[in-house]
């Protein structure tokens, strides 16, 4: 539901530290940042010390060109209220490989903001000219982060309505390339230029799109790279009253793992008072290829750059049996690259495409559990892997793809024990990969057996 230019989420049903040693600031001065360093390492919690979490430690705490990491946590919880963790674009808060957290409060902003705004004073053919505020980083294509400015074809533009403040829907447009003109020379149109601002030719790679109101149009132009809250290879993470003014790429992020994971009351919105216009420059939820799908309820998304929600699942395809238990694996989503011995897979039949609207429920056909894992060179299994993309657009396949190839990286899997028949029988069934988390976390914390134990028991579940 879009209300007021915000995507609004209430009561949404589930869809399927070590930290950076850093030195960091606080409030602009030089601080001892051990507050946050000894909340988020102080030792990983029994069950009995969730009535003790970590206590608060609010401040603003710059962290510029590092992130903030939580690695391999158990059943910690850290109380972040009052806390606002300033970073640069590209860097944030990463938990990996952790199950069983909570994280409450805290507040993600960037000082400047990770992209580039101004006014358009002219514009002919596929380029335009602004000035741009100081306020925020400039669109210097010479230099990171629009050197390399990551997405589809370089950083987007977006034209805003001034009135409004609300995002023009004119599609996606990118920048080719910048020349600085000066210190707002070169501008006719004097109107909403300010001390400090600077000018800019923008090329586009495409006819510049829109009604530009010369003086007055407000023009954005942002980069992706990095992440800002991510979740990878956990379970059952609670992300509780987060709220994010600023970041360089996907606001909420979580990929592989078991999943399960939690998001309740999280934000993002406009910093209160900001001149800014964008809240965070790529999509604002995205899940990638969990287990089990996260509940996200009672939260606010609003003023991204790119998708407000985006919950997907990788393709891996099986292109030929190698036998009863080993596999040869087209690996689309560019993911098995981090298969390790004791992964589990999972496999669902393909089912033929269908129109719009109709149901489709992948079977499931088993699982295996991994022994080992190699990219194949064999010149037969690749020969024929090589035919996956148009014979399972043929029937009896029939499947519907809307991508227009497949890779050539193709995994040789070998599992513990025979697979299931009906995984071997036919070509092209369909894979999950769903990282074991618990299994690693095991094999991290081995010395300690009741940890062991715990962790087993959520594996095998």
């Amino acid at each position: 539901m879009e209300q007021n230019g915000r995507m609004m989420f209430k009561d949404f049903v589930r869809v399927g530290f070590h930290p950076s040693m850093h030195a960091c600031v606080c409030d602009g001065a030089a601080a001892d940042t051990f507050p946050v360093h000894y909340a988020v390492t102080r030792r990983f919690l029994t069950p009995s010390d969730l009535a003790h979490p970590c206590s608060r430690f609010p401040g603003r705490y710059i962290f510029s060109n590092t992130s903030l990491v939580v690695s391999t946590a158990y059943n910690l919880r850290i109380e972040g209220t009052g806390v606002r963790l300033v970073f640069y674009y590209s860097y944030g808060v990463s938990i990996v490989h952790s199950v069983n957290c909570t994280l409450i409060g805290f507040v993600l902003d960037s000082d400047p903001p990770n992209y580039a705004q101004g006014i358009v004073h002219s514009s002919v053919g596929s380029e335009f000219l602004a000035s741009f505020s100081p306020d925020f980083i400039p669109p210097d294509t010479t230099q990171d982060p629009f050197h390399t400015p990551g997405g589809l074809v370089g950083a987007k533009v977006a034209f805003w309505d001034a009135d409004t403040r609300r995002m023009l829907p004119l599609g996606n447009q990118f920048m080719a390339n910048s020349t600085r003109v000066g210190a707002a020379g070169g501008v006719s149109d004097s109107r909403n230029i300010k001390e400090g601002d600077s000018s800019w030719r923008i090329g586009l790679h495409s006819a510049v799109r829109g009604a530009i109101v010369a003086g007055k149009t407000p023009v954005t132009i942002f980069p992706r790279g990095g992440f800002t809250w991510t979740l990878n290879n956990c379970s059952a993470i609670v992300t509780e009253n987060v709220t994010i003014h600023s970041g360089g790429n996907m606001g909420f992020h979580e990929s592989a793992g078991a999943g399960g994971n939690a998001y309740r009351g999280v934000k993002i919105v406009r910093r209160p008072g900001s001149s800014g216009l964008l809240a965070l420059n790529a999509d604002g939820f995205h899940s990638d290829s969990v287990g089990i799908g996260p509940t996200l309820e009672d939260s606010e998304i609003s003023f991204t750059g790119d998708d407000f929600l985006n919950i997907h699942n990788r393709m891996l395809v099986i292109c030929r049996a190698l036998g009863d238990n080993a596999l040869a694996i087209v690996d689309v989503g560019n993911t098995l690259h981090a298969l390790r011995p004791g992964d589990s897979l999972s496999f669902y039949q393909l089912q033929p495409g269908c129109k719009q609207g109709c149901a489709v429920s992948n079977e499931r056909l088993g699982a295996g559990m991994v022994s080992n894992s190699a990219v194949a060179t064999d010149p037969t299994t690749l020969a024929a892997c090589r035919k996956t993309y148009t014979r399972m657009q043929e029937p009896p396949y029939s499947a519907s793809l809307v991508i227009h190839s497949l890779p050539d990286l193709v995994y040789r899997v070998v599992f513990t024990s025979s697979l299931p028949p009906a995984v071997t029988a036919r070509p092209y069934n369909l894979v999950q990969y769903v990282v074991c988390l618990c299994a690693r976390v095991c094999v991290l914390r081995a010395q300690r057996p009741s940890l062991r134990s715990s962790l087993q028991r959520c594996c095998n579940q």
